[in-house]
């Protein structure tokens, strides 16, 4: 068996393939990096061990890409990337190839000597993968956190900046998702009655709550928990958009709290929106294709068409892993006498 391996902040995607690239499955495992690092290692290894696809089989090759050197685990993006290719070094010894912002495969080591390569380079496989079928086309990789856009020009990804200080600047990444944000990043001040109310600077509510009260995703592809440790229930939902103008459900309707979760949306896919024309209108003579990916897919392609935004396509099939589905598309590279890059 193969695995590709996406290590993001607070999720590790993994996806099993055959040696033939079919995908015998992939794996969505809620880990957050920051609150124990240093237990990832035994952890993944424990889920190996437990896997009833992997028991019993020699593991072949182990593709990697990272988003998690940005972590508070880690004091800088370099101890970061040490200490990610280190726990990978333990696990698989010399079978790890780590793919670089330029969609080329290095070994650790190498990952080690040019950190900057490695180092939030997981837009790169699912970007190159749409490339190979989608020649002019923009693709909107919205997760738990963060969302990806990457112009494709002649089936390659073609961003301004590779590195995430650049892509913040030319709009390429959006720091927002579809689960974890903080309210209080979207709106300083909300429409409440006949007037505008502050928004508390607390973290008493995320994205997840605003898009479970519009009703654009199920708390079913919530996979993380809410910021009170209680569940994805419209009722806790409620109760945690109430905090952010200082209430409780005792002085906020239902109807009161979904208007200002629907402002709330509106507000992230005004943002959102903005950067995807941006991108559009510096890489583009005309409109092209816009191919959504990821957890908030779905719920992003539903908003454009109940709010009249623009028209997005979930790329098909849908997966919520394609950041490690993608990696299936090195594995040529791995065959035929292991022609890694050195």
């Amino acid at each position: 068996m193969m695995l590709g391996i996406d290590i993001g902040g607070v999720a590790t995607k993994v996806s099993i393939f055959q040696e033939s690239g079919r995908r015998v499955a992939h794996f969505r495992l809620p880990y957050a990096v920051s609150q124990n690092w240093d237990f990832w290692a035994t952890w993944f290894d424990q889920w190996m061990a437990t896997c009833p696809l992997l028991m019993g089989t020699a593991m072949g090759a182990v593709l990697v890409s990272i988003s998690a050197e940005l972590s508070d685990a880690f004091v800088s993006k370099e101890d970061g990337v040490h200490r990610i290719t280190r726990a990978l070094d333990n696990l698989f010894g010399n079978s790890v190839r780590m793919v670089t912002h330029m969609g080329e495969l290095v070994t650790t080591e190498k990952a080690r000597e040019h950190v900057w390569h490695v180092a939030a380079a997981n837009w790169m496989p699912t970007a190159q993968w749409i490339g190979r079928h989608a020649p002019t086309a923009i693709m909107v990789d919205i997760g738990s956190t963060t969302t990806d856009i990457i112009p494709i020009v002649n089936g390659r990804p073609d961003p301004v900046s590779r590195c995430d200080m650049g892509r913040l600047q030319s709009s390429e990444l959006v720091y927002l998702g579809i689960e974890r944000t903080p309210v209080n990043s979207l709106a300083h001040r909300i429409p409440w009655a006949d007037h505008w109310l502050p928004v508390a600077g607390e973290l008493f509510a995320q994205t997840g709550d605003v898009w479970r009260v519009v009703g654009l995703i199920d708390q079913r592809h919530l996979y993380h928990t809410p910021v009170d440790g209680r569940t994805w229930s419209l009722t806790d939902c409620y109760r945690r958009l109430a905090k952010i103008i200082c209430a409780d459900l005792s002085q906020a309707t239902p109807q009161a709290l979904k208007s200002v979760a629907w402002y709330l949306a509106e507000q992230q896919m005004r943002i959102t929106y903005n950067a995807i024309f941006a991108v559009e209108r510096r890489s583009f003579a005309g409109s092209v294709p816009i191919y959504v990916v990821g957890q908030g897919a779905k719920c992003l392609a539903r908003y454009g068409q109940r709010r009249g935004g623009p028209k997005l396509l979930v790329w098909s099939p849908h997966s919520e892993c394609w950041s490690s589905d993608a990696l299936a598309q090195y594995l040529p590279q791995t065959m035929g006498g292991k022609r890694w890059s050195s």
